[in-house]
Parts: C-alpha cells; structure tokens; sequence
C-alpha cells in the first residue's frame, strides 16, 4: 500500500490532569469524520503505522478520508480515569482545529476496552463505536486474570489494571456493565469466542445487559482466538458510518467482511 499520501505527525501535549507529557498521532482528513484508534496492551501511539497485521486498518482509514487520531494515553493505562481525562481534553481540543460531524473509536483488545470505557464515560463526545475483543468490566476480568495457570501476557496485564486502578472506586467508575445505559451510540462489538487472552464472556455479559437495545450488535467468531476480530475493523466501521448515515466512499469500504 502506498502511504504517501497518508502520513502521520507525532504531537506532545501536557496532561491536566497532573502535568504529565505525552504524545499522539495525527492525520488530518479532508472529510468531517473523526476516527480514534486506540493501541493494544504492550504497543503505543504509533500502533497503526508499526504494526504488519493492520495494513487493511491503514488501508481503509485512507479510503474514509477522516482524520485520524492514534493517542499513546500512559502507554498500558487500559483507560484510567486520568487517560479519560487525557482523551476528553485532547479531543475537545481537536475538534477546535479539525471539526467533524461525528467521532468513531474502534479498537482491539486493551484499545477497545478503552473506546468503551471511554464511551460510558464521555457518551456526548462518541458517536460510534467498534471494539474488537474488549473487557467489559475490569473489575470480572481482573478476578478473571488473577487465576494459575494464566499465560505470561495475562500477568503482564493483571500488574498494569491494578497500577492503573489502585481503588475499588476507580474500577466503578469506569465499569462498563455498571454503567451500560450510557451506551447510546451505535456499537458494533467483535469477539472471538475461543479468545484465551480476555474470555468471550466479557461480550457476553454485555450483550446479556444490553439485550433488545437496537443500537448494540455483538458478533462472535467461531473458535476465534484473541486476534480473530482484528480483520473486522472495515466491516464495522462501514457498518457504524451506516447507521450514522455516514457515506461510505465510492463503496470500497464494505458492510461485508471480504
């Protein structure tokens, strides 16, 4: 794929929250759409241009001509209230420089447990959202984690939701299930129903509390492991913007994964 004509800048900012230096990447689109992306646990802000497996992401970004926002957020915060204090500031920021209609976040794994998070958090500023194999309450899947026999990465991630959320009250805050009512938006969420690394029952759950709201769809991937939803992303970002009444360009981004 040729990139020239889609090139990121890196942007430091300082965090109000307690003065902090971080960084995002930035593409500025043509169109007034907003796509965030956020990384997964273990990558960072430049996640969309270092990584392999997200050429078709990269690729069908390009077609939707949206700027497009990648913030690194702590590194592997999995959206701390202070991250969510980060991303609602530099988004209202943004939008000052590059307004947009509407403002999508699809993410895998740690990025899509965040865009939801964020979403029960900060429902006036998504207006659509794709998580592909997200956690849905931190505070299940912590006890989820915290069991023998987990593989190395699950540790990893056990230690860094508990640095990020040293309380019972942040893990409230941002529970996604407790709080799922605030999901008003369209939600086309992808789960592998083998995934080893966040349990299928995370979605499920979710799908339980959220059963006849016509505004959240849930596909489960036979056998699929924790990076079956990754090629999904183009098939429920056309399926967002459709229901946004976003159109899709010169139908190259489709309803129907390929």
């Amino acid at each position: 794929m040729n990139l020239a004509d889609f090139q990121f800048t890196r942007r430091e900012y300082t965090s109000g929250v307690d003065g902090a230096t971080d960084w995002y990447m930035i593409h500025p689109g043509t169109r007034p759409l907003c796509v965030v992306v956020l990384h997964g646990h273990g990558s960072h802000g430049d996640q969309l241009l270092t990584r392999a497996d997200l050429e078709d992401w990269r690729q069908c970004l390009k077609e939707l001509d949206a700027t497009v926002v990648s913030p690194n957020l702590r590194d592997n915060a999995w959206m701390s209230p202070a991250a969510v204090d980060d991303l609602a500031d530099l988004l209202k920021n943004l939008k000052t420089a590059h307004p947009w209609h509407h403002l999508v976040i699809a993410s895998g794994s740690m990025g899509a447990t965040g865009a939801l998070i964020f979403a029960i958090r900060h429902p006036e500023l998504v207006d659509g959202i794709v998580p592909l194999g997200a956690a849905t309450s931190l505070r299940s899947y912590i006890k989820w984690c915290d069991q023998p026999n987990r593989f190395p990465v699950i540790q990893e991630i056990l230690a860094a939701i508990r640095q990020a959320y040293p309380t019972e009250e942040t893990l409230a805050l941002n529970d996604v299930r407790k709080h799922c009512d605030r999901l008003t938006m369209p939600v086309f969420f992808y789960h592998g129903e083998g995934d080893a690394i966040i349990p299928v029952s995370e979605a499920l759950d979710l799908a339980e509390q959220m059963k006849g709201k016509d505004n959240f769809h849930l596909t489960l991937i036979p056998g699929g492991g924790h990076d079956s939803p990754l090629p999904y992303f183009r098939e429920g970002m056309a399926k967002v913007l459709t229901a946004l009444g976003e159109p899709l360009p010169d139908g190259s981004v489709k309803a129907d994964k390929a």
